[in-house]
């Protein structure tokens, strides 16, 4: 008992001490001032307050007292109540979370996923853009394939791509072109813009064209997912060929018009993903 009182006494002395120190009590009447409504000349005058100034100063420190007590000791009561019916169900909740942990752990380490994710990890379909036309590429293409795991679709589009898509895609498939890049030389080759360039003429190549407005007219109305593979040839230095220099011009305006009709946009820079949209 004696002990409790102690504890009682020391807390009241402490906070006797805390409102007289120097830092709180000079704050004291610009406080009551603004419980009141009364500034700080009124208060410290000549005349002092009258015997109404005072009733609301002090009405309106102890309403605002019992406001604040009343909150907080809600709050206190609340929260102590909230433990208590935790507590009596701490068996069961302690099971629930375990249960809860477990499952995660199983999503952690790719057991257990969304349907979708799911699906899509099992019914890939490459679309290969690429052809062989000399030793090199047939090494390259030799590597994607090596890489490229044994129950992936594969769809042959080096030139009508769009066709391609709107024959593959579907519900529970994810398409994934492979690459916009090695496609779009096959149209600047197998039309007249690559001649066009060579002669420093304007380029004016219906295959090119038709095939890209094919491509951005087919891509929103696809079902399932598509991803498409791009490159950014545009960073470096300006090429010296003029073939060069279409290719580099094209690609840069395939890639804005792709990402124009994209949902998501990712760049890849030294193996490190940025999402730009």
């Amino acid at each position: 008992m004696l002990a409790d009182l102690s504890i009682y006494l020391g807390v009241m002395l402490a906070g006797l001490a805390s409102f007289l120190s120097p830092c709180v009590l000079p704050l004291v009447p610009p406080y009551l001032g603004y419980l009141g409504g009364m500034t700080v000349e009124q208060m410290s005058g000549k005349e002092g307050l009258s015997n109404a100034a005072w009733r609301r100063v002090v009405l309106a420190a102890l309403c605002f007292v019992l406001g604040f007590s009343t909150v907080f000791i809600g709050l206190g009561a609340g929260a102590s109540a909230f433990g208590q019916a935790i507590q009596a169900w701490k068996g069961p909740l302690s099971i629930a979370a375990g249960l809860l942990i477990i499952l995660f752990g199983l999503h952690f380490i790719g057991h257990l996923g969304p349907p979708v994710r799911r699906r899509l990890a099992q019914a890939p379909v490459a679309a290969a853009t690429a052809e062989v036309r000399d030793v090199e590429m047939e090494r390259r293409i030799a590597h994607h394939r090596a890489r490229r795991p044994a129950d992936w679709g594969l769809v042959e589009a080096p030139v009508g791509l769009a066709e391609a898509l709107r024959a593959n895609a579907a519900k529970d498939v994810c398409l994934v072109v492979d690459c916009l890049t090695l496609w779009l030389s096959n149209l600047l080759f197998a039309g007249k813009a690559a001649a066009q360039a060579e002669a420093g003429q304007a380029i004016d190549c219906p295959l090119l064209a038709g095939e890209t407005a094919a491509l951005i007219e087919t891509l929103p109305q696809l079902p399932g997912w598509i991803t498409l593979v791009s490159n950014e040839v545009g960073w470096g230095i300006v090429p010296m060929h003029p073939v060069s220099r279409c290719f580099a011009d094209e690609q840069g305006r395939l890639n804005q018009q792709v990402a124009s009709v994209c949902d998501r946009v990712t760049l890849v820079a030294a193996g490190l993903p940025l999402v730009l949209k």
